[in-house]
């Protein structure tokens, strides 16, 4: 075959696929920058905050209070923009022990989602409901399971939305509880999310 009517079909095709290539450098290096973006931007607004056993990452602006609940390990809170969060922790194996004979009770659940079940029912029975959502969240090594809801309290003139997270640690459960006025909470939903979400046993 003439060489010389070769190379015309191998210079278009070797252009097509430079620029596929290209292309697909692009996408790769936009997507990392975009997660370096995120990654400042978390590093700008987050702080992560390691006590007893446990990390989280707070929003700067929270300070540290003791005030909210007696039985909380950590308590932060911004009260101008109507912003809290509380970890309590307690013991597994009296929980799971505790639990077992429940009628939401699932032997096949983890011990998270029963966690989850637990509270919901509690808090959703104490609360005037206004809708209940649940969803799983996989943190960086912990299974966070997400329960979300607004309800009307006695003593508080608007509704309050909660954003609640449930983790299994080796030997103890955590519920990791935000909350916020709901005229906020368009403002304060994903700062919350992102908090809870993040919660880890060390």
């Amino acid at each position: 075959m003439n060489r010389t009517r070769i190379i015309p079909v191998i210079i278009p095709l070797l252009i097509l696929f430079s620029c596929r290539v290209d292309e697909a450098a692009k996408r790769k290096a936009d997507s990392l920058h975009a997660d370096s973006l995120r990654k400042d931007s978390i590093a700008l607004n987050y702080a992560d905050i390691c006590s007893s056993g446990m990390c989280v990452m707070v929003p700067r602006h929270f300070v540290p209070v003791n005030n909210i609940n007696p039985d909380a390990t950590l308590q932060f809170a911004d009260a101008e923009n109507e912003e809290y969060l509380i970890i309590i922790e307690e013991d597994k194996a009296a929980f799971l022990d505790s639990v077992k004979y429940m009628d939401y009770y699932s032997a096949t659940a983890t011990a998270a989602m029963n966690y989850r079940e637990y509270w919901n029912v509690n808090m959703v029975e104490s609360l005037d409901s206004m809708y209940n959502v649940t969803r799983s969240r996989q943190g960086k090594s912990t299974e966070v399971q997400l329960l979300k809801f607004t309800g009307n309290l006695p003593t508080v003139p608007e509704p309050v939305v909660y954003t609640m997270g449930f983790v299994e640690g080796k030997t103890k459960m955590y519920v990791i509880t935000a909350w916020t006025l709901l005229s906020y909470n368009e403002k304060n939903d994903a700062e919350l999310t992102m908090t809870v979400s993040s919660f880890r046993e060390q």
